[in-house]
Order: structure tokens, then sequence, then C-alpha cells
């Protein structure tokens, strides 16, 4: 059982700082790249800069790849899980929008990820890719619960440039 905990939480703690990392750095290259074009600078550097700064990511995702090598005799297996957390992360942080979302979402995910985990432990021989597709099935029931059920953020008008720029601000903060 800590087993399964320390390795929910290390696994879906490292996805959701990179993701978030990624996302800062979006925002400030948009920014940057806005100043350029406006005040006609070359863009060679700016991308360059750009590129090397996202290269520091490679070795945390090989790592979290590694470290997920260690505990699963299966490598596919141990892709496809990161692959499941990668997917579960993103759709929190695009869809989940509302404060009780936020609390329910992590959790329902938390003990749908240790219930597989406590299967392919304590029945190392058993059929875990049955349990993977299991616990997939339920993640994405849970995730088509999530984006049909509960809050949906309103349309954004257009017309309203105030409005906008407050809404575009309060969701940038909000993902952080």
């Amino acid at each position: 059982l800590c087993t399964c905990v320390f390795l929910v939480l290390a696994t879906t703690a490292l996805v959701a700082f990179t993701l978030r990392e990624t996302h800062l750095r979006v925002l400030r290259i948009t920014f940057q790249l806005r100043y350029h074009q406006r005040h006609g600078a070359p863009y060679v550097s700016l991308l360059a800069s750009h590129i090397l700064d996202s290269l520091v990511f490679v070795p945390i995702m090989v790592g979290v790849l590694m470290f997920l090598f260690e505990f699963f005799d299966d490598q596919m297996l141990a892709f496809m899980v990161f692959s499941v957390v990668w997917v579960s992360e993103v759709f929190c942080l695009v869809k989940v929008r509302g404060h009780r979302d936020m609390l329910r979402f992590p959790q329902l995910f938390f003990a749908l990820f240790c219930l597989f985990l406590l299967y392919v432990y304590s029945f190392p021989l058993g059929f875990s890719y049955v349990a993977f597709s299991a616990w997939v099935s339920a993640v994405a029931g849970t995730m088509l619960y999530f984006s049909n059920r509960f809050h949906h953020p309103p349309e954004l008008d257009s017309s309203n440039t105030a409005t906008l720029g407050i809404h575009v601000a309060t969701a940038t903060f909000f993902w952080i």
C-alpha cells in the first residue's frame, strides 16, 4: 500500500510539475513573440532560447519513465501508465475548472490508480493488461462524467476585450 501511494504521488507530482512549467513557458514565449513582432525584432534568438529551455524537461520525463520501469516488470505497461497519468493531468489542467471538480477528480483518479497498482502488485503474474484496460476505462468514464456533469466555463464574448483580458488572466492564474 505504501509503495502504491508513493508511486502515485511521485508520478503525478512530476507530471503535473512538467505540465505547469511548460504552460508557463508557452505563455512567456507568447508574450515575447508578441513583443518581438510589434518591435520588429528577430525571432531566431527567442526561438533558440525557448528550445534550449524546453530541453530541460527531457531528462525529467526520461527520469519518470525510468522510475516507472523500476516498479513495473513490463516496460510497455509502465509507458502506458505514464501516458494515462499524462492524459489525466492534461484533462485536469484543461477541463477541470470548478472548485468541487478540482477536489473530486484528483481524489477519484488517486483512488483508481491505487486500486490498479494494488491489483498489479498483489497479483504480479495476473492479468495486468486487463487490469490496465479496466483502469483506463474507469478513468475515461470519470473524465466523461466530469466533462458532461459539472462546471462549463462561459463562452467568451469577443466583442468585449476588457472581459476577454480579465478572463484570460484569471484562467492563467487558476492553472498555476
